[in-house]
């Protein structure tokens, strides 16, 4: 039997996110439910904005039948950019 000590150091975000509480709440309801499309992982979260997850998809431009661990940091911020603007 091994033991292991881990330091993590946490860094300052690389890409600016305007409402961090937004985009939390964002990624954890995209990967609150196990292999899922983005359309309908996200589809409760876009409801509870008064929205609709296709739609918002969309107008990031990203597919709505990908699955959410295929996102690029890049692509959550723009998408929860798209999330806040509605």
């Amino acid at each position: 039997m091994h033991s292991v000590v881990l330091r993590l150091t946490f860094r300052a975000p690389t890409l600016p996110v305007g409402d961090e509480r937004l985009f939390e709440a964002m990624v954890r309801s995209m990967f609150t439910q196990r292999r899922k499309t983005l359309a309908n992982a996200l589809s409760r979260f876009a409801t509870s904005r008064g929205g609709e997850s296709t739609a918002a998809l969309r107008a990031a431009d990203i597919d709505p039948t990908r699955r959410p661990e295929t996102l690029q940091l890049h692509e959550l911020v723009r998408l929860a950019e798209t999330f806040a603007a509605t």
